[in-house]
């Protein structure tokens, strides 16, 4: 606005300027999480939808087999609710790791007792599905330093992926203790990934086929994750149903590393 001189004479203009950049930053967090939640929940929801559908058809055709029907309904509901669940997670973690309100802990982790908890945790999932699950780890793998629960969380996501595209076969763990660090391996015997998929696979969204419930969030997750831990992750594939196999480091607590 105008800043007159005592005969009225316009001689400067004050202007007031405020930084916004903090609140633009949140209201993006805050755009982005709602289109995460929004694209990310449609796929469970509506699986969920549908087997209620068929629940309400079975209630009022009253057929013979309806203890057999109704016990199958259930597991596909109780299957997308976990689904549902761990599709929440992932967004919640991601948004706040990004935003950077959440900080990770830095805590002395042993790696094999984190890896171990997963595999436990992962084997009735693979058992639905008649896949073996292959373990090779180390009696002795250093301790890092880092958020267990991330890292906990982490695992799962890779392992899920790998049940997730796996049809027959089997899902191998494994690891290996390098120089300085620790490289943990999971493969599979699924559908495999093209090239131009490997190169995105970690971003956002991005998944093999939209006939799969979730949409590639727990990648990018794990991504996060492992570089807010020093570590990287990347994946192979020889191509189409040749199955796919995902690398990540990390580097192990500097007083416990190997010579």
């Amino acid at each position: 606005y105008p800043v007159r001189d005592a005969r009225g004479k316009i001689v400067c203009l004050e202007c007031l300027c405020r930084d916004i950049t903090e609140a633009k930053k949140i209201e993006e967090i805050k755009d982005n999480l709602m289109r995460d939640v929004t694209h990310e929940l449609k796929t469970p929801l509506a699986k969920m939808e549908m087997t209620l559908q068929l629940f309400e058809r079975v209630l009022v055709e009253g057929e013979k087999n309806e203890k057999e029907k109704r016990l199958q309904i259930y597991n596909t509901l109780l299957s997308s609710l976990h689904r549902l669940k761990h599709s929440v997670q992932n967004i919640l973690d991601l948004s706040s790791l990004e935003s950077g309100h959440v900080k990770l802990k830095k805590e002395e982790v042993v790696l094999r007792e984190v890896l171990t908890s997963a595999i436990r945790e992962i084997e009735e999932e693979a058992g639905q599905k008649a896949l073996k699950l292959l373990v090779s780890l180390p009696e002795e793998i250093p301790p890092l330093v880092g958020d267990r629960e991330k890292l906990f969380h982490a695992v799962m996501n890779l392992l899920d992926n790998s049940i997730k595209y796996t049809d027959k076969g089997a899902v191998t763990i494994s690891a290996r203790v390098l120089s300085g660090q620790v490289e943990v391996t999971v493969s599979d015997t699924g559908r495999g990934m093209e090239k131009a998929l490997l190169n995105r696979v970690f971003e956002r969204f991005v998944q093999e086929s939209p006939a799969f419930v979730g949409s590639g969030i727990g990648l990018s997750l794990c991504k996060k994750i492992l570089e807010g831990h020093g570590g990287k992750i990347w994946a192979e594939s020889e191509g189409k149903n040749k199955g796919a196999i995902f690398h990540f480091t990390l580097p192990v607590a500097a007083s416990k590393e190997k010579n």
